[in-house]
């Protein structure tokens, strides 16, 4: 049925799985998703994904939802061809730290952007990420915050084979380090975990 892609759905149930309410967020008139949410200070959600709301094309989409699942605020990122949001996390101090793919440029060099965002999801600024000439093909499959307070992107990258790809940021968005595994057989990076 094509109507199912037409919408975010979002379903919030108390511990022992009953709902507690129910909710699609959209038109049904164009497509609309989410990839990735986090919890916010006031007990609501952050969440990313995408839109054609404004074109035909996707465009990353970032939505605030407070504790009732009520929309508090709408932010799409417009941009030439098909580029989403696929991470989000509240920082400490309320701003929001979004990765966008394929946004803002050509996408066979512009394939993560991290996007600071202040607590009403106004830009604050855009970097890109992964300029480097050994690296190709690259995919942000998550956004963390280390616990130095720092910004961690996995993923993947093909350098000169597919395999497993970490970049860590600066709170400004500058690079610090990036990490292509080394293996032979492929592969991806997925979520990160942080001990002391």
């Amino acid at each position: 049925n094509a109507e199912q892609f037409r919408f975010g759905w979002l379903i919030k149930t108390d511990i022992n799985g009953n709902v507690l309410w129910n909710k699609k967020y959209g038109d049904y008139q164009v497509e609309n998703f989410f990839i990735d949410f986090d919890k916010t200070n006031d007990q609501g959600l952050i969440l990313c994904g995408a839109t054609a709301q404004e074109d035909y094309a996707l465009d990353p989409l970032f939505v605030k939802l407070n504790p009732c699942g009520d929309i508090d605020w709408c932010k799409i990122f417009l941009s030439n061809e098909m580029n989403y949001a696929t991470g989000i996390i509240q920082l400490p101090d309320g701003q929001l730290l979004g990765m966008l793919s394929y946004y803002g440029g050509e996408p066979e060099y512009i394939r993560i952007s991290l996007v600071k965002m202040a607590a009403n999801g106004d830009p604050v600024w855009i970097k890109n990420l992964a300029q480097q000439d050994s690296v190709a093909n690259e995919e942000g499959n998550y956004l963390d915050l280390t616990p130095d307070g720092d910004y961690l992107v996995s993923g993947s990258c093909f350098s000169p084979y597919f395999k497993p790809y970490f970049i860590k940021t600066d709170t400004s968005g500058e690079e610090l380090w990036s990490i292509k595994w080394p293996v032979g057989s492929g592969g991806y990076a997925g979520r990160s975990a942080f001990t002391s």
